[in-house]
């Protein structure tokens, strides 16, 4: 499988816009309402926020992937009411479930190790209900957070389109 600029573009943008988002409630607004929103409210997902961002960093580069080439042609009303939440969730559902897959790692490293029988269901069970949980969560609390989310994610996929075009 061949990298293209445009996805390792759509990654870094897209991990850069959660960081600065990050730093900016965290530090600046002095709240983490950001981490219950989008993971949980344990220690754990605040402590490795970076990863997680990692994590869902790469769901939205595979989600704007599967999208790009229908996404370039379309109208701007279907690219921004169609496309671009069609993105954000397959990001939350793929991100989800990678994110499950990292938090039952956490998990097991703060000392809950299920044992050898039951290490792969742990994750994949963590991995499956983090991936449904995750869009009813980020959807059902629209805060601020999740809306400025949703703008970067429609802002960077039209510069991507944009970037294609000139090439």
């Amino acid at each position: 499988m061949k990298i293209k600029k445009n996805n390792i573009l759509a990654f870094v943008s897209y991990y850069v816009c959660l960081m600065l988002l990050y730093i900016v409630f965290k530090y600046i607004f002095k709240t983490s309402f950001i981490i219950r929103v989008l993971f949980s409210q344990t220690n754990i997902l605040e402590t490795y926020f970076y990863q997680y961002a990692l994590v869902i960093s790469v769901a939205f580069t595979i989600a704007y992937h599967l999208v790009s080439k229908k996404y370039n042609n379309q109208s701007l009303f279907k690219r921004i009411f169609i496309f671009a939440p069609l993105v954000f969730l397959i990001t939350l559902f793929l991100g989800g479930f990678f994110s499950g897959i990292l938090f039952s790692i956490h998990d097991m490293q703060i000392g809950f190790y299920p044992g050898l029988y039951r290490f792969l269901s742990n994750i994949l069970e963590y991995a499956m209900t983090s991936s449904i949980l995750s869009p009813l969560i980020v959807l059902g609390s629209l805060r601020l957070f999740t809306l400025v989310l949703l703008v970067c994610s429609v802002i960077i996929l039209e510069l991507l389109r944009i970037k294609l075009k000139t090439i």
